[in-house]
C-alpha cells in the first residue's frame, strides 16, 4: 500500500512538472475538467471510475488526523444547484 501511494505521489509530481513544461497539457486538463462540469458523458464515466480511489486517499488523510464526519457531501452533490446559484448572483 505504501509503495502504491509513493507511485501515485510520483505520478502527481510528474504530471505537475509536465504541465509546467508543456502548458498545452495544463490547457487540455482544464478543458476536460470543464467538460466534466458541463456533464459530458465520457468524462462523467471516467470520474465515476476515479472517485472511489480519490475518496480512499482522502479518507486515509482524515484517518491519520483522527477526523471523523457524520456525513460527507462532495462537490458533485451541489452540481445540480449551481445554475440557480449563478442566476441569483
Amino acid at each position: 500500500e505504501m509503495q502504491e501511494k509513493q507511485t501515485l505521489l510520483e505520478q502527481n509530481e510528474d504530471l505537475h512538472s509536465k504541465a509546467t513544461a508543456f502548458p498545452d497539457i495544463a490547457r487540455q486538463a482544464r478543458e476536460e475538467t470543464a467538460r466534466l462540469h458541463a456533464g459530458d458523458a465520457d468524462n462523467l464515466e471516467l470520474w465515476k471510475q476515479f472517485l472511489p480511489q480519490c475518496l480512499d486517499a482522502i479518507q486515509t488523510v482524515y484517518d491519520r488526523l483522527d477526523i471523523h464526519f457524520d456525513m460527507s457531501l462532495g462537490e458533485s452533490y451541489y452540481n445540480p444547484m449551481l445554475a440557480d446559484v449563478v442566476a441569483d448572483l
